[in-house]
C-alpha cells in the first residue's frame, strides 16, 4: 500500500544548491520508488490558527520500509547533504495502515 512522507521547507539557505538538489533528488526518489506527490508549495489555511505557511510537499513510497531506505541509504549521504546545505526541511512519514 502505497505510504506518504510530508515534507516542511522550515527554510531556504541556499537557493542555488536547492537548484543542484532539484537535479538529483527525482532519481535519489526513485531508487526506491518513490515520486514527488505534491512539490513544494505554500498551502491554504482553511481552518484552525495557522502555525507559519511554510511550503509543504508530499512524496510517496510504494512501502514505509521504502520510504526509510530512502532516507538512511548510504549512497545517497551527499543528495540529501546537498538539501540540508540547500534548505531546512523536516520529513515525517505518515503510513497508511487502511
Amino acid at each position: 500500500m502505497t505510504q506518504y512522507v510530508i515534507g516542511y521547507v522550515n527554510a531556504l539557505k541556499n537557493a542555488d544548491k536547492m537548484s543542484e538538489y532539484k537535479t538529483v533528488a527525482a532519481k535519489a526518489l526513485a531508487k526506491h520508488g518513490g515520486a514527488v506527490v505534491v512539490p513544494a508549495t505554500k498551502p491554504e489555511q482553511l481552518e484552525g490558527q495557522p502555525e507559519t505557511a511554510r511550503p509543504v510537499l508530499i512524496l510517496s513510497f510504494p512501502t514505509s520500509d521504502a520510504a526509510r531506505a530512502w532516507r538512511n541509504d548510504p549512497t545517497l549521504a551527499d543528495v540529501h547533504e546537498l538539501r540540508r546545505v540547500g534548505a531546512d526541511m523536516s520529513f515525517l512519514l505518515v503510513e497508511n495502515i487502511a
